[in-house]
């Protein structure tokens, strides 16, 4: 059924339209070329989608893939399945399991950059996994042991 010119969508069409677009960054999550500058970038956006569509559509792959991202704490991709985390988290008025939230403490404690360390204790504050206090402490932690001292 094409839908007349200027009318507004229905329901189910805008539901297919989510679980195709929900398919597309499924794959797209999936997808790996060597030497591929753009991969990290790619899977955030994918994320970004998911995350857009997830209260609309169930992804599980998409929630384990973010899942083993954010437990490794590196690349591109983090930021973006750290979002599509929080928000699921948020959707589903849930809170990460303690495996999750022991696995993004020790991301935050090992974090290269202070960009991954804030992101990872985000997730647990923004959840109620741990506190605004015990998320300050952790990140002056990390300042020492990664800043130079002047």
């Amino acid at each position: 059924d094409e839908m007349a010119e200027g009318s507004p969508p229905d329901a189910e069409q805008r539901q297919e339209v989510l679980r195709e677009l929900s398919t597309y960054a499924t794959e797209c999550l999936g997808f790996r070329r060597s030497r591929d500058s753009f991969g990290g970038h790619r899977r955030s956006m994918a994320f970004a989608i998911l995350a857009r569509a997830n209260p609309h559509v169930e992804v599980p792959e998409a929630a384990l893939a973010a899942r083993s991202i954010v437990q490794s704490g590196s690349g591109n991709d983090f930021h973006g399945a750290i979002q599509f985390l929080l928000e699921r988290f948020q959707a589903r008025d849930e809170a990460p399991d303690d495996e999750l939230v022991d696995a993004l403490i020790g991301v935050a404690e090992r974090a290269k950059t202070r960009s991954i360390a804030v992101g990872a204790l985000n997730l647990l504050v923004e959840t109620g996994a741990i506190s605004d206090w015990e998320a300050l402490s952790r990140i002056d932690g990390w300042k020492e042991r990664n800043l130079p001292r002047h």
